[in-house]
């Protein structure tokens, strides 16, 4: 490396020591290879789309994943669909994941985040059927209840 590749790593390790990314991997891949299958990363800053926009996988915002391991960080929200049998049509199943604050992969039941919403009285997410726009809403959840943590937080800090 020459000398002024060396200065320009040593001031990013410089700008990022004491805060350490939560992160981990991701591996991106069907559990049957003989399956269709997709994936799409919504990085923690991404704007999400409302759930009556969200059509299928194409609706949610992003590009495909390629097969093989992905970097997520806290905050990102990971959707997953892989078809159930390679020859016949038997469904598919979809998962979703988030990264947590301490960096860890967590599965989202995203059928309850529909009743939270609903509890809490919020009608315009409720709207938009199918399992995309479920998985978008529960994203929407997620950070609707990040946003009420951090309010809950400062108010019994003043």
């Amino acid at each position: 490396m020459n000398d002024a590749t060396t200065a320009v790593l040593e001031n990013m390790i410089a700008s990022t020591e004491g805060a350490p990314a939560l992160s981990c991997n991701f591996p991106v891949g069907p559990q049957d290879y003989r399956c269709k299958y997709w994936c799409k990363v919504l990085r923690a800053g991404d704007t999400l789309p409302a759930p009556t926009d969200v059509d299928g996988a194409g609706s949610i915002p992003g590009s495909y994943l390629r097969k093989g391991d992905v970097e997520v960080f806290e905050g990102d929200v990971i959707f997953e669909g892989e078809e159930n049998h390679h020859r016949k049509q038997r469904g598919w199943t979809w998962t979703m994941y988030v990264v947590d604050h301490l960096g860890e992969l967590q599965t989202v039941d995203y059928a309850q985040a529909k009743d939270i919403l609903r509890m809490w009285g919020i009608k315009d997410m409720l709207a938009g059927a199918g399992a995309c726009a479920a998985m978008v809403r529960a994203a929407w959840y997620l950070r609707l209840a990040e946003v009420a943590e951090a309010r809950r937080e400062s108010a019994v800090a003043a």
